[in-house]
């Protein structure tokens, strides 16, 4: 699941940070992003299975999801359950064009999209039952998150700093 944004890194952080709606390129390019993950990884060998996983992070049920457009009965649990926590999660942060749902909030519109064939109901469910809980393991992970990039800018490695290692 750590992996499911890779291609993000072929998106450029203007579009990734914008505050108002996105062009038809800008959501093409953030659309494609599963897509260059899934050619990252699927360089690695022995990580065939986990590049699914995480590459089907977009890819819906009913057949609406994006890059691939994967048959419902093809997406693996795994992905289904990448899928479900990338929804919440999104739906829980902030972001900069609209305020974070509360946990309710978001399992509401989680349980439609389920309700609508997008998305596992049974993974739907699992997390409705355990939402507070998800959501306090999602915010302590973003502030990990947070402090370590702080960190990092604070004392980059010594090849970020003009010395070579070498």
């Amino acid at each position: 699941a750590g992996l499911h944004d890779l291609g993000k890194l072929s998106v450029a952080s203007e579009t990734l940070d914008k505050e108002r709606p996105l062009s038809r390129e800008e959501r093409a390019a953030l659309h494609d992003h599963p897509l260059h993950g899934w050619r990252i990884l699927g360089r690695v060998r022995g990580l065939e299975q986990i590049n699914t996983w995480a590459s089907y992070h977009h890819e819906r049920l009913d057949g609406s999801g994006y890059p691939f457009h994967v048959p419902g009965a093809l997406i693996p649990r795994e992905s289904r359950i990448v899928a479900v926590a990338d929804v919440f999660t999104a739906l829980t942060e902030e972001r900069p064009y609209r305020r974070a749902m509360s946990p309710r909030e978001a399992v509401g519109v989680l349980q439609g999209m389920a309700a609508g064939g997008a998305l596992d109901a049974d993974v739907v469910n699992v997390l409705a039952a355990n939402r507070e809980q998800t959501a306090a393991v999602r915010r302590l992970a973003q502030e990990g998150a947070s402090m370590r990039y702080l960190d990092f800018l604070q004392h980059p490695p010594v090849e970020q700093r003009g010395h070579s290692a070498a």
